[in-house]
């Protein structure tokens, strides 16, 4: 399974990234995306 990325750098967007990710890479992928979500809002507040 394909996955695509925009990577972004300090002048704005700078390349897709995609991926050939197995589905076991998908999900484990998709878990850091959650985990970094829920540290992000944590953060939030502290700011």
């Amino acid at each position: 399974m394909y996955w695509s990325s925009v990577l972004i750098g300090k002048d704005g967007f700078e390349e897709v990234v995609e991926l050939d990710l197995s589905n076991k890479e998908l999900e484990m992928f998709k878990n850091s995306i959650k985990a970094v979500k829920e540290t992000n809002s944590s953060l939030i507040g502290l700011i």
